[in-house]
């Protein structure tokens, strides 16, 4: 292999690797050649090509699978963390856990400016990115039983705050957020297919039209799916 000018070796075989996987040509979940193979093919030690795939790693390009080997890794959502919004391109798709009633705990309460106690709807939910049809967030969306009504006979498959929105003829479609860490329960983890325990990232977010509450969801993400920077 013949080593560019300021270039490590390492960081050549890094970027030519890279390129294989952002290109698509080893899409998640192939397996990479060992690092033997690696090796042999760029012409440099085994040190050299684990250098290389330490970098990778760190990128979160690949996944390192004792006994089975090396992977892409799959596409994680890359967020703004000041805003939390999803891009279009991740897709709609949600897939329907539970819709049931509750009362209305100290927090539902504050958040959707209720009376502790009083009924409201929870909306249980699993989103699924296009790219790959795999779960990557939970979505649990509490709303007053006069809200759900306006949205009852809707597709569930996809957002509802829109809908709500629409239907109340509201103007704005801000909110307020609050981020925390939680460690899966078995539930969690089930739909999330992770094991419990996993850390994640949980979202408090109260949807506003016209300054009111709307909605309240608690998002959490999977953290083999997204990551989030502050600011992009």
């Amino acid at each position: 292999m013949i080593k560019k000018k300021g270039v490590t070796l390492h960081q050549e075989i890094a970027a030519e690797l890279r390129a294989r996987i952002d290109n698509g040509e080893w899409p998640p979940d192939t397996r990479l050649p060992s690092e033997p193979e690696l090796s042999a093919h760029f012409g440099v030690c085994r040190m050299t090509v684990r250098q290389a795939l330490g970098e990778l790693e760190a990128e979160g390009r690949i996944v390192r699978q004792r006994g089975r080997g090396t992977f892409a890794a799959q596409q994680k959502f890359v967020g703004d963390i000041v805003s939390f919004r999803l891009p279009e391109g991740f897709g709609h798709k949600h897939e329907l856990v539970s819709v049931k009633r509750k009362k209305a705990n100290a927090l539902l309460a504050s958040q959707l400016d209720v009376e502790r106690r009083k009924t409201i709807v929870e909306l249980y939910r699993v989103r699924f990115f296009a790219a790959q049809n795999e779960p990557a967030e939970l979505e649990i969306s509490s709303m007053t039983p006069e809200t759900f009504a306006l949205i009852a006979d809707e597709d569930f498959t996809q957002p509802v705050y829109t809908t709500i929105r629409r239907k109340l003829d509201v103007s704005s479609d801000s909110f307020v957020c609050e981020v925390l860490p939680v460690a899966l329960d078995e539930e969690q983890a089930k739909l999330l297919k992770l094991p419990a325990g996993t850390l994640a990232l949980k979202l408090h977010r109260t949807w506003l039209g016209d300054g009111k509450p709307l909605m309240f969801t608690v998002l959490i993400f999977s953290p083999e799916k997204n990551r989030y920077v502050l600011g992009k």
